[in-house]
């Protein structure tokens, strides 16, 4: 166990890190209104280097907010809700960005994935203690999710994920740490990985004190935490450690045929 949590410890801290030394501007649209308009933040962009925006609100539009090409980025106690046709958070994989920061943020009523990060969308991604209540309420094939990951070493910690529609509540597929959140209600799984992107090597997935109920809604033979590793095998993450969740209903994990599966 202590060998384990020392290599956790060595992946995140090399990993997952802030810029100490970044000064941050503070952007509260509570009182910089002009900033804050709506044409301005519905796409983050290099502009918004070292800058946290908080209390901004995106409500009754077609897409929520695109973060691309920027750099130590926190968005902080924001609203998205009442989006008709894309994600409420979305990172653009074209132009690719460095230390975001997702926290304190409520999105509802969102039409496909809450937040998503592609592959290749950014590096260094912290999402923390948001709030995302029906989500993916157009998604059909299970393809849309809570919290989508595909990038590597993100951390998704202590959010609460309430009637995921269509997926899981995250679907994370690649390395990083899963810990902390709440997952009500969900079509699939409560937190899901499969292995379709690629992970830095070694690679670790831990996934710890989550709180999960009400799912497979929609695919009934799924459990609660689910590890599917398919075709291609090369992209398997090496480890993947699940401990002390509280998982409400049958069949509550899953390692599959995984190699280096660990339920505690």
């Amino acid at each position: 166990m202590r060998l384990l949590q020392a290599t956790l410890i060595a992946v995140f801290s090399c990993t997952i890190v802030s810029d100490a030394n970044a000064q941050q501007r503070v952007v509260d649209c509570s009182q910089d209104h002009a900033l804050c308009d709506l044409e301005n933040i519905k796409t983050i962009d290099e502009e918004w280097n070292n800058t946290v925006l908080r209390h901004c609100r995106i409500s009754n539009k077609r897409t929520g907010i695109v973060i691309r090409n920027v750099q130590n980025f926190t968005l902080e106690r924001c609203v998205i809700e009442n989006i008709s046709k894309g994600s409420g958070i979305y990172m653009n994989p074209m132009h690719p960005s460095q230390n975001v920061t997702l926290m304190g943020n409520t999105l509802r009523n969102i039409a496909k994935n809450g937040i998503a990060a592609p592959e290749n969308s950014v590096s260094h991604l912290t999402i923390d203690s948001n709030i995302l209540v029906d989500v993916a309420t157009k998604g059909r094939r299970g393809l849309h999710h809570g919290i989508y990951i595909q990038t590597p070493a993100s951390r998704i910690v202590d959010n609460q994920i309430t009637r995921v529609h269509d997926g899981n509540g995250i679907a994370i597929r690649s390395s990083g740490e899963v810990s902390g959140n709440v997952i009500r209600d969900t079509g699939k799984s409560g937190v899901g990985y499969f292995n379709d992107h690629p992970a830095p090597r070694p690679s670790i997935l831990a996934i710890s004190g989550n709180t999960i109920s009400g799912y497979g809604q929609r695919a009934s033979g799924r459990a609660g935490i689910e590890v599917l590793t398919n075709s291609p095998r090369h992209l398997v993450i090496d480890r993947i450690l699940i401990e002390n969740n509280l998982v409400a209903g049958a069949n509550p994990v899953n390692c599959n045929d995984h190699k280096d599966c660990t339920v505690r």
